[in-house]
């Protein structure tokens, strides 16, 4: 047994011999808890969802700003992980999330009679298929897999054989667009066009600035400098924006923090803009 705060700070020690109440509990309506019983969930969505209630009810709080990682620290989870399994939860609406500070904002959603009612099985195989019943072909349902002798198609839940994305015939395989150049102005029209964050939550540059312990204000303190560096200027172009901002924070172009005795701290540049970011609330 591993204690969930020792976790959340980075360390495993011993759980403890005689628990009490009277050094913290996660208050919890049994309906609800009986609703998460009988639900179906996967074991990594489970031990995911558990850990939402004790960042939350355990504080006695409806919601809090959590990361992959912290979570991924509780579960005994690899990060890409979690992140994947807060994904499923939200999808079948037992959790709300939204973008946080540190990370994003959970919630477990308590009306039960709103998660949708398509399940997870116990099998770690698990493939979305057409919903026939539905008139939207993007809508689907999680079935288990069950693989054939062949090794080119898949038996998916009936009779019925479909092609692997690896198997598919060349000529019906989508080829990769290919890479383009473009300004920086460019490229965030296009992520607001598509309705997506240019430096997403799971992006690389998180788990590199968790990695080496470097705050995640310092984080956006090189991306406010970023931005002002680029934005409008549409000279400089490159094919992946994102790397070129993870590559900024990783050398330090701008010079906003140094290391001394072990901790981050900010430079002249950094603190000034920190200012300037503080005046601009």
């Amino acid at each position: 047994m591993r204690h969930l705060d020792c976790f959340a700070e980075g360390r495993e020690v011993t759980a403890m011999k005689n628990p009490q109440l009277e050094d913290g509990f996660t208050r919890i309506a049994n309906e609800l808890f009986e609703a998460i019983l009988g639900y179906g969930f996967t074991q990594r969505q489970i031990v995911v969802l558990l850990a939402i209630l004790r960042k939350t009810y355990g504080y006695g709080k409806k919601e809090d700003d959590m990361s992959a990682s912290q979570i991924g620290k509780m579960c005994n989870m690899d990060r890409n992980h979690v992140t994947a399994v807060l994904g499923q939860l939200a999808k079948i609406n037992a959790i709300s999330k939204r973008r946080g500070s540190f990370g994003m904002v959970l919630s477990v959603n308590k009306n039960y009679n709103e998660w949708a009612a398509e399940t997870a099985s116990d099998s770690t195989n698990l493939v979305l298929v057409p919903n026939r019943d539905s008139t939207e072909s993007v809508l689907g349902k999680v079935v288990p897999i069950t693989y054939s002798s062949s090794t080119n198609l898949v038996q998916v839940g009936s009779t019925n054989l479909v092609h692997t994305k690896e198997t598919l015939p060349k000529e019906n395989q989508q080829k990769k667009a290919p890479s383009v150049e473009k300004t920086f102005d460019t490229w965030i029209a296009e992520c607001k066009a598509e309705g997506k964050l240019p430096i997403p939550e799971d992006h690389s540059v998180f788990s590199y600035a968790e990695t080496i312990e470097l705050p995640i204000d310092f984080v956006r303190l090189c991306w406010l400098e970023f931005k002002r560096k680029f934005n409008g200027e549409g000279k400089k172009k490159y094919t992946d924006w994102g790397a070129a901002f993870s590559n900024y924070v990783r050398k330090n172009y701008f010079r906003l923090w140094f290391e001394k005795e072990g901790h981050w701290q900010l430079t002249t540049a950094g603190i000034q803009l920190q200012k300037e970011m503080k005046g601009a609330q």
